[in-house]
């Protein structure tokens, strides 16, 4: 669709994100019920991620600023890369109890 709208020409600012951080609610009552949270990527892989307030902020600054033109991707980055254990660790530490990262096959997680 951005390639679409980039081909009128118009001024065209679009926001790229890649996972989002609100996706591991699902993942809620494993975590609670299980202390445990599961992905199919390795535990070690550091990736991008960002949060709902991330796409808001930058969102509401693009819309407010009327001085730029032309058409660009917009990137929207959490603070840092984080893995699987990273954010298990956090977790471990604002839930004050252990909570684990487990890495399960593709069609397992796609299944749940």
């Amino acid at each position: 669709m951005d390639d679409l709208i980039e081909s009128t020409g118009v001024s065209y600012r679009s926001l790229c994100m890649p996972g989002f951080m609100d996706n591991m609610l699902w993942q809620v009552e494993p975590i609670k019920s299980q202390g445990m949270f599961f992905s199919p990527i390795s535990g070690d892989r550091k990736v991008p991620t960002c949060a709902t307030r991330d796409i808001a902020a930058v969102a509401a600054k693009l819309l407010l600023d009327d001085s730029w033109s032309g058409q660009e991707g917009v990137p929207i980055l959490g603070p840092e890369d984080l893995s699987h254990n990273d954010m298990a660790q956090i977790m471990s530490e604002v839930l004050q109890r252990p909570i684990r990262f487990h890495q399960v096959p593709g069609e397992a997680h796609k299944a749940t």
